[in-house]
């Protein structure tokens, strides 16, 4: 997983709030 790599994270769910975080964050810019 892409996200994985990019966002370290020890579980799923901290994989899945990166992922809200970032869509998120794009959405603002």
């Amino acid at each position: 997983c892409t996200i994985r790599i990019m966002f370290p994270v020890e579980s799923d769910e901290q994989a899945i709030d990166c992922k809200k975080k970032v869509k998120e964050a794009l959405s603002i810019l």
